[in-house]
C-alpha cells in the first residue's frame, strides 16, 4: 500500500476498494500484521469509502436472533471495533475482543467498546488463552480472507463457544478470492464448513446467505450453531 493511499484525507470508492484488496493478499500473517499496523489510524475511513457494510449486516443478523442482551460475545478479528460499536448500539455490552494487531486494538480501546482485549491470531495448532465453552456468541467480519484467517481456525473458534452457542461471520464471497489463494478455490472454504457439519461439530442455524458487502463485491454471511 503506497503512502499516497494512507495519507489521502478523502478516499474515493476506488481507493477504498484498493485498500481492502491490499489487505487480502496471500502472504504470511506477519506481513499482514505489518500492514494493519500502518493503516490502523485510517482503517475505518477507508472501509467506509468502499461502502463496506459487512459489520452492519453481521450486527443485524445477531440482533434478529433475539438472543439475551447479556449474552457473552467474542468479536474475533475485532480490529478497530466497528462491529463492536454496532453491537453496543443494539444493547450488547458483554463483549470481548480478539485481534492479531495490537495497533488496531489500541484504536478500539479508545472507544471503550469491549470488556477484555486479547492480542492473538487463530491458526491451526495454536490454542488461544481462553477456556473451553466460554462464549454464547462469536462474531467475525472481514476476517476470513487470504493473509488473514482461514478455515483452519474453525475448530478453535468452536472450542471457545458453548454448545448451543452461535457463530456468525460475514465475508466477501469465498469464490471471489479464488484467484488470490488456493484455500478459497474450487469451493474449498465451503467444503471445510461442511466437513465440520458432517463431524457433528456445528450445524447451520441459517443457511449461508448472499449479501451486498462492499462496492461491487457480493458477500456471504454464515450463521452456525455449535453442537
Amino acid at each position: 500500500m503506497s503512502d499516497s493511499d494512507t495519507k489521502s484525507t478523502c478516499p474515493d470508492i476506488h481507493i477504498g476498494k484498493h485498500f481492502i484488496n491490499k489487505l487480502c493478499q496471500d502472504k504470511e500473517y506477519e506481513e499482514t500484521l505489518k500492514s494493519y499496523t500502518s493503516v490502523a489510524p485510517v482503517y475505518d475511513e477507508y472501509m467506509a469509502s468502499a461502502e463496506h457494510i459487512g459489520a452492519k449486516l453481521t450486527a443485524e443478523t445477531l440482533d434478529n436472533l433475539g438472543l439475551d442482551k447479556e449474552s457473552k460475545i467474542v468479536d474475533i478479528g475485532a480490529g478497530t471495533g466497528a462491529l463492536g460499536m454496532l453491537l453496543r448500539e443494539r444493547g450488547y455490552k458483554n463483549i470481548d475482543a480478539i485481534d492479531g494487531s495490537e495497533a488496531m486494538l489500541q484504536v478500539a480501546e479508545t472507544r471503550n467498546i469491549y470488556q477484555n482485549y486479547t492480542v492473538a491470531i487463530i491458526v491451526k495448532g495454536k490454542k488461544l488463552a481462553v477456556e473451553d465453552n466460554v462464549y454464547d456468541v462469536a462474531v467475525l467480519c472481514a476476517v476470513f480472507c487470504p493473509g488473514n484467517m482461514g478455515s483452519d481456525a474453525f475448530s478453535e473458534i468452536i472450542r471457545i463457544v458453548k454448545p448451543g452457542g452461535i457463530i456468525i461471520w460475514a465475508m466477501r464471497a469465498p469464490h471471489l478470492f479464488a484467484d488470490v489463494s488456493e484455500h478459497f478455490r474450487n469451493g474449498k472454504f465451503e467444503a471445510d464448513v461442511e466437513e465440520l457439519v458432517k463431524k457433528g461439530k456445528w450445524r447451520h442455524f441459517h443457511m449461508p446467505k448472499t449479501i451486498p458487502y462492499f462496492h461491487g463485491n457480493e458477500g456471504t454471511i454464515f450463521t452456525m450453531q455449535v453442537i
